[in-house]
């Protein structure tokens, strides 16, 4: 009788450790009751860092339905963001003026939605600026981008303006 309580205590933890190995939370934030612990290490990003928000945001209402929102970032924002870009982080803003405007639009627009349509290219200029519309729920965003640091294939893309006209 013990020896089968054993083992089912023991495939209750390799169970428990299989099913918290494939959850999207980290380890460190689940502990299960039996092996309760007062130190918790907090979890660690294996993600790549993501464009912080600009220094100066400027927003600027043209019409009762579109507005316009400026961005510019100092000179050590751009830096920092080139210099992770080179490390190896970051890969698709630099490689994706599409990619980078989603990512920018999900992260800092809390009234982003679902995207309905692939973004559109309204304008790509030497691979050094480019200008999207973004077609989401309820909202169409005119994004201009830019390459600050470097305007060549390895410069990232930072978005400088975005219009948003609600549909």
């Amino acid at each position: 009788m013990w020896r089968a309580r054993g083992k089912a205590f023991a495939l209750l933890i390799v169970y428990y450790f299989l099913i918290s190995a494939c959850s999207s939370r980290p380890q460190s934030q689940t502990i299960p009751f039996f092996l309760h612990s007062t130190e918790i290490s907090e979890p660690t990003s294996t993600q790549s860092p993501r464009v912080e928000a600009p220094q100066t945001k400027t927003r600027e209402v043209t019409s009762k339905d579109m507005v316009t929102t400026t961005l510019t970032y100092d000179e050590e924002e751009i830096r920092s963001q080139q210099a992770s870009a080179d490390q190896g982080h970051l890969t698709l803003n630099v490689s994706d003026p599409a990619y980078a405007a989603m990512d920018y639009l999900s992260t800092h627009c809390p009234d982003f939605g679902k995207v309905e349509e692939p973004p559109r290219y309204l304008k790509l200029e030497d691979q050094v600026m480019a200008v999207l519309e973004i077609e989401s729920t309820g909202n169409v965003y005119t994004v201009t981008l830019e390459k600050l640091a470097r305007q060549d294939d390895t410069g990232v893309w930072f978005v400088t303006q975005i219009k948003t006209q609600a549909r």
